[in-house]
C-alpha cells in the first residue's frame, strides 16, 4: 500500500506533502495490519500534533503605547524636579525686576539708660541717679532713578535664562517619553520571546516522550533519548531567562510610567520621520531644545558683556525717611523729623576689579558661542547615528525574515528526514535551535526597528506631545511666569510640597 504522508508545519500550523512512502500509516486508518508498535508510533505523532496546537493565550487590547507616552508624562518625578526648576528660575526675573521698583525699609527700637553722678548743692551726699526710655520709629524709602541701564539688562539676561531652562525641560520631557517608548516595547520583545521559548518547551517535551517510546521499541538508543532530555533541560533554562528578563522588564516599565504594565496592545504604527538625513539634521538645527537652550544662553552672555560696560556709569537714587523719637517718661520731649535725598554714586577707580569684570563677561560670551557650535555638531552626529541605526534595523529585519524562512523550511526538512532515519536526533535538535534563534533575531529586529525611529525623533526634537498627536493636558511654563514676573508676590506652596511628600514617603 503507498499513501500519501503529511507532515503539520509545528510553526504555521500548515501541512504540506512530502514525500510518497510506502508501508507508512494512513491518517484515515490509523490501526492498520502493523499492530501494537505502530499504535505507539501514532500515540507519539498525536502527542506532537497535540503540542502544537496549543497555543499561547492571546493577550486582549488594553494599554497602549499612547496611554504609556501619558503616563509616563503625567507620572514622571523627573519632570516634576525639572519643572520646580524652572519654576526657581521663574524667580530670578522677579528678582531682577524688584530693583527698580521703590524699596521701603522700617526700623524700630526702645533704648533705655541708667546714670547715676555726684549729688549737687551745698548739703549734697552721696551720688544720685537717673533714668530714661526712649522709642524709635523709621521709615525709609529708596528708589532707583539711573544706573546706566545695568537693571534693565540684568531684567533680560534672567528672561535669556529663564528661556533656556524651558528648553532644559522640553529635554527632560523627551527623555522620559523616549524611555516609556523604550520600556513598552521592552515588555512587548520579552513577552514574545517567553512566548516563543515556551512554544519550543513544550515541542521538546512532546519529542521527549516519542523519543522514549521509540526507545522501548528498539527504535532509537539511549544515547537519543539523553540527547532530547539535554535540549529539554537547555529549554527550561531558557524560559528561566526570558522570564527573569521579562520581570526586568516590567520594573523598567515601572520606573518609566509609575505602573507595572498590564496587558499590553501591540506595537502601533510609527510616528512619521523625516524622509532624508539631510531634512533630519536640518529639522534638528532648528527645533532640538538642546541647541535652543544654548542659543539663550549666548543670548544671556551677551548680556552681561553689556552690562559690565555700565559698571563706570553713575548710580543715582533718590530716598525719602520719616522718624520719631519718643522718650517714654517725657512725652513732650519727643521728636520728629522728615528727610528726602538724591544720592549720587560714581565709581573711579577699583583696583581694576571692573576691568578684569569685562574681560571675564567676553570670555563667558566667547565659551557660550563655542558651547552652541559644539552642541549643534553632537545633535547632527546624534541623528546621523540614529538614522544609520535605522537603515540597519531595516536591512537587518528583510535578512531575519529570510533566515527565519529557510530556517523553517529546513526543520520541516530535518525532521521528516530524521523520520526515515537519515537524520539523526542531534540534527534534529540542530535544527530547532537555529529556527528558534532566527525567530528570536526577527522579533530583536522588529524591536531595534522601532526604537531606532523613536530615538531619531528624540534625536531631531521631534519626540514631543505634539508631534506623536498625545491628548493630554501639557505643562504650561508661562502660567508660573505670569504670576511672577511683574509682581512678585507670596505664594504658598506648602501645600503642594506636602502632596509630593506624601507621593514618595517622605
Amino acid at each position: 500500500m503507498r499513501t500519501h504522508r503529511c507532515w503539520l508545519d509545528l510553526k504555521t500550523g500548515e501541512s504540506s506533502p512530502f514525500e510518497q512512502l510506502s508501508g507508512e500509516m494512513e491518517f484515515g486508518n490509523p490501526f492498520p495490519k502493523w499492530g501494537k508498535m505502530r499504535i505507539k508510533e501514532w500515540h507519539a505523532g498525536a502527542a506532537l500534533l497535540a503540542a502544537a496546537l496549543v497555543a499561547e493565550p492571546v493577550i486582549l487590547s488594553a494599554e497602549s503605547l499612547p496611554d504609556t507616552l501619558a503616563a509616563a508624562y503625567e507620572n514622571s518625578a523627573l519632570l516634576e524636579s525639572s519643572r520646580a526648576l524652572l519654576r526657581s528660575q521663574d524667580e530670578s526675573v522677579a528678582q531682577a525686576v524688584a530693583a527698580l521698583r521703590p524699596h521701603w525699609t522700617g526700623t524700630a527700637g526702645l533704648s533705655g539708660s541708667v546714670r547715676r553722678a555726684p549729688a549737687q548743692g551745698m548739703n549734697a551726699v552721696g551720688r544720685s541717679t537717673s533714668s530714661a526710655l526712649s522709642g524709635t520709629l523709621q521709615l525709609s524709602m529708596e528708589l532707583l532713578i539711573y544706573d546706566g541701564g545695568d537693571s534693565e539688562l540684568a531684567v533680560e539676561s534672567a528672561r535669556e535664562g529663564v528661556l533656556a531652562a524651558r528648553q532644559s525641560l522640553v529635554t527632560a520631557e523627551q527623555s522620559v517619553l523616549l524611555a516609556a517608548a523604550r520600556a513598552f516595547h521592552d515588555v512587548l520583545r520579552q513577552r514574545e520571546l517567553l512566548a516563543l521559548e515556551k512554544n519550543g518547551l513544550r515541542l521538546i517535551e512532546a519529542q521527549l516522550m516519542a523519543e522514549k517510546n521509540r526507545f522501548e521499541l528498539g527504535e532509537v538508543t539511549r544515547t537519543d533519548v539523553s540527547l532530547v532530555e539535554a535540549g529539554l533541560a537547555a529549554a527550561q533554562s531558557r524560559v528561566f531567562l526570558r522570564e527573569g528578563e521579562l520581570e526586568i522588564a516590567r520594573q523598567s516599565y515601572k520606573l518609566a510610567t509609575g505602573n507595572l504594565p498590564g496587558q499590553l496592545q501591540a506595537t502601533p504604527p510609527t510616528p512619521d520621520i523625516p524622509r532624508t538625513l539631510e531634512e533630519a539634521q536640518q529639522i534638528a538645527l532648528r527645533t532640538h531644545p538642546a541647541i535652543k537652550s544654548a542659543q539663550h544662553t549666548v543670548a544671556a552672555a551677551r548680556v552681561n558683556v553689556k552690562r559690565t560696560e555700565t559698571s563706570n556709569a553713575p548710580r543715582i537714587s533718590f530716598g525719602g525717611s520719616v522718624a520719631t523719637d519718643r522718650n517714654i517718661k517725657n512725652w513732650n520731649g519727643s521728636t520728629d523729623a522728615a528727610t528726602l535725598s538724591i544720592t549720587a554714586r560714581m565709581p573711579f577707580n577699583q583696583g581694576g576689579r571692573l576691568h578684569s569684570l569685562f574681560r571675564q563677561a567676553i570670555a563667558n560670551a566667547e565659551r557660550a558661542s563655542l558651547d552652541l557650535e559644539q552642541t549643534a555638531r553632537s545633535v547632527s552626529q546624534a541623528v546621523a547615528i540614529a538614522w544609520a541605526r535605522l537603515e540597519i534595523a531595516k536591512a537587518s529585519i528583510m535578512a531575519r525574515e529570510q533566515q527565519v524562512a529557510a530556517a523553517r523550511l529546513a526543520h520541516l526538512g530535518i525532521r521528516e528526514e530524521a523520520a526515515l532515519g537519515v537524520r539523526t536526533t542531534l540534527d534534529r535538535l540542530d535544527a530547532e535551535q537555529q529556527l528558534r534563534e532566527a525567530e528570536t533575531n526577527l522579533v530583536t529586529g522588529k524591536n531595534d526597528r522601532d526604537m531606532a525611529v523613536y530615538t531619531l525623533l528624540e534625536s531631531t526634537g521631534l519626540m514631543t506631545i505634539k508631534h506623536l498627536g498625545l491628548k493630554i493636558p501639557v505643562y504650561d511654563p508661562e502660567v508660573n511666569f505670569d504670576k511672577v514676573q511683574h509682581a512678585p508676590a507670596v505664594q504658598n506652596r506648602r501645600e503642594q510640597l506636602e502632596r509630593i511628600l506624601q507621593r514618595t514617603g517622605g
